[in-house]
């Protein structure tokens, strides 16, 4: 590690690095992962879903408050051992994985404008 001005194992390293983890990758090697993933949990006998998990969260965080009225069961699956809760967690996971190794994780603040209409939006819903 010596500084040679990228000759080194580092210096080799990067252009791997850049092209895998910071260049954008063509679109329809997303699209071919996405099929191959939903293929493998197809064979599994399993599906993708999102919601699932998503109400168990709110059915743990409505327990925590109380709000018994609701009809939530007494005794709920733990979000650590749930399937769907499982595939939230990775994929939160694993995009924030992705943003760091190709350095786009950064806070922004939007527009104005864009608080406008997630108010009107949360009014409609």
């Amino acid at each position: 590690m010596s500084g040679d001005g990228g000759t080194g194992f580092l210096g080799r390293f990067k252009p791997d690095y850049d092209s895998v983890f910071v260049e954008a990758w063509p679109a329809y090697l997303g699209g071919i992962m996405v099929v191959l993933v939903i293929l493998g949990l197809m064979v599994s006998g399993l599906f993708w879903g999102v919601f699932g998990g998503l109400k168990l969260w709110g059915d743990w965080i409505n327990h925590f408050l109380g709000l018994s009225l609701l009809g939530i069961p007494e005794q709920l699956e733990s979000p650590l051992l749930h399937r769907m809760s499982i595939m939230n967690i990775t994929l939160v996971i694993g995009a924030f994985t992705a943003a760091l190794l190709s350095r786009q994780f950064l806070f922004n603040r939007p527009p104005k404008l864009e608080y406008l209409w997630a108010a009107l939006g949360g009014s409609l819903s």
